[in-house]
């Protein structure tokens, strides 16, 4: 086990967190926060799906999770920030089987939100760093060394680390209204050491996905702040290279943003969302599942945990091609998470639900 320390922290200031706890209502029933079923146990009741789904708890004992990946082997890790969000307790920890005992492989990290694997090597995005570990002969991970260092940082989560299809790593750095042109997608090549943009306009693009049918990658845009007197709606984005997505100068369906400079012009030349969320649900995961052991309505759709809401709750969005834009129509899919957090496709079948307030992953099927 080896332990990071952030030796570049900056000047503390205040952070208005994503992931800090909000009173939301639900409509299900309470359980147990720390352990609502066993590992391997029957479905579990305070979860509620479509008729011909069940959930059952694949991992528990977790605290604050943040992110889930596959690993080398098959094992699932975490992140988590293990204690107060900006204590720096932050880890990843290893479940090496369904209702295995989370076994914990890096500490002392500072809000780890992400990880990736690409060959044997574990990327894990922190407060404003990406810091990779590499893996030896035997499995051992070695000493985390910094890769990009200071991204731009508004003071939200940094969000998540994605591996597409060309090798190619993507994370964001965050928008902030002082230097709006902050607010970016990045990538980064194996090989390369400085992270190129991939587009541009946004607050907080926390969490992608890649579409397996056609290659295209999809994004959250977390909003923040007001536009024109009202919070602006949370959107899901196909991303194009080189567009503009508008923030802060535009949202919502490329309406301008008086109070940012937007103007009809500017919104005119950007890229509209494939759906909104209401403002502040906070979407924190996405995932496409195209497994044929779900039914063909819930086959090849894209999968958004809503952080927040009332109650929050997993959507599923069918997506169509209307002209030349790509809309999204959402219907509920899971309800009594308490704060539904990542998606991930089980290799095996099901789609993986973590839930930050509970501290559980779940495997729906």
């Amino acid at each position: 086990m080896r332990r990071y320390h952030n030796k570049f922290s900056l000047l503390v200031v205040l952070l208005v967190s994503l992931l800090l706890p909000a009173a939301c209502s639900t409509t299900n029933n309470a359980t147990d926060t720390t352990d609502p079923a066993e590992p391997g146990s029957p479905a579990v009741s305070n979860v509620t799906l479509p008729a011909g789904f069940r959930a059952t708890v694949y991992a528990t004992r977790l605290r604050g999770p943040t992110a889930m990946n596959f690993g080398p082997g098959g094992a699932l890790f975490i992140t988590q920030l293990n204690g107060p969000e900006n204590a720096g307790t932050g880890q990843v920890v290893r479940i090496d089987a369904p209702g295995a005992e989370p076994v914990p492989v890096l500490e002392n990290l500072l809000k780890p939100t992400g990880l990736a694997w690409r060959d044997d090597a574990l990327f894990v995005v922190l407060q404003r760093d990406v810091i990779r570990v590499r893996r030896d002969a035997v499995g051992q991970l070695g000493e985390p060394e910094i890769i990009v260092r200071d991204l731009p940082f508004n003071s939200r989560s940094t969000g998540q680390i994605t591996l597409l299809p060309d090798d190619r790593l993507l994370f964001e750095s965050s928008g902030t209204l002082s230097n709006p042109e902050s607010g970016k997608l990045l990538t980064l090549a194996p090989g390369e050491e400085t992270p190129q943009e991939l587009a541009r306009g946004f607050k907080n693009a926390y969490a992608h996905a890649v579409d397996p049918a056609t290659g295209q990658i999809y994004t959250t845009e977390i909003g923040d702040g007001l536009m024109n007197g009202e919070p602006p709606p949370e959107e899901i984005n196909l991303v194009q290279p080189g567009a503009h997505y508008g923030w802060p100068r535009c949202y919502a369906d490329r309406e301008p943003a008086a109070n940012n400079g937007g103007t009809e012009e500017f919104c005119a030349t950007t890229v509209p969302p494939v759906i909104t969320f209401p403002p502040r649900t906070t979407p924190t995961g996405l995932a496409f599942y195209a497994g044929e052991d779900f039914p063909p309505d819930y086959r090849d759709a894209l999968y958004v945990a809503l952080w927040q809401g009332d109650p929050p709750r997993v959507w599923r969005v069918t997506l169509s091609q209307v002209g030349d834009r790509v809309t999204g129509a959402a219907t509920p899919f899971i309800d009594g998470m308490e704060r539904p957090m990542d998606l991930l496709p089980h290799p095996d079948g099901g789609l993986l639900a973590l839930d930050f307030g509970a501290g559980v992953v779940y495997r729906i099927e």
